[in-house]
């Protein structure tokens, strides 16, 4: 639970800072980008480093996610919104993009932490999408991407909850008619 708590607190954290600093700094969206996760990655990373193998591969990962999460769904979510055929609406594909793209990068290293890795990519889009969308609720503010940092690092954190032993298989259930590999 001391790592949901401070995987939420970090993610807050970093997200507002690099939006601070990135405006303080008058930063173009690309090294904007790289600011903002490197915060997050390195705070991220002080939370993990007892969790991962490789808790130090987390920083480039993320911060290489970040960044093409950033760049890509800005660039696609924006062609499927004026797409004549598409017309898909820019506050749900941007969201759901970016935290997509940003858990797409970062399974590489959770799925040597858990058998439930893979889940950790729609959850994460699904996450900055309901935090993006309760941030727009206080826009503009300066709290914005605070509120969004506390929404998306309050429900991925709850993914350092589960367990994170192997999966069980069809053939782990334990039946009434044969034996469970399992004592």
């Amino acid at each position: 639970m001391a790592v949901a708590l401070g995987w939420a607190i970090a993610t807050a954290i970093s997200l507002a800072a690099g939006a601070w600093s990135s405006s303080q700094w008058h930063l173009e969206l690309l090294p904007g980008l790289a600011v903002t996760h490197f915060l997050m990655a390195a705070m991220q990373t002080v939370v993990l480093r007892f969790r991962l193998s490789r808790p130090l591969w987390w920083v480039p990962f993320s911060c290489l996610g970040g960044v093409l999460s950033g760049l890509g769904s800005s660039f696609f979510a924006w062609r499927l919104s004026v797409h004549p055929d598409l017309t898909i609406d820019y506050l749900l594909s941007y969201p759901l993009l970016r935290g997509g793209i940003l858990g797409l990068s970062q399974y590489p290293l959770l799925r040597q932490h858990s058998a439930y890795a893979m889940g950790w990519i729609p959850w994460s889009a699904i996450s900055w999408w309901i935090g993006f969308r309760v941030a727009l609720t206080v826009m503009p503010s300066p709290h914005t991407t605070l509120i969004l940092g506390l929404v998306y690092g309050g429900l991925t954190g709850l993914y350092w909850i589960i367990p994170t032993g192997p999966a069980l298989g069809i053939d782990d259930l334990p039946l009434h008619d044969r034996r469970s590999r399992h004592p």
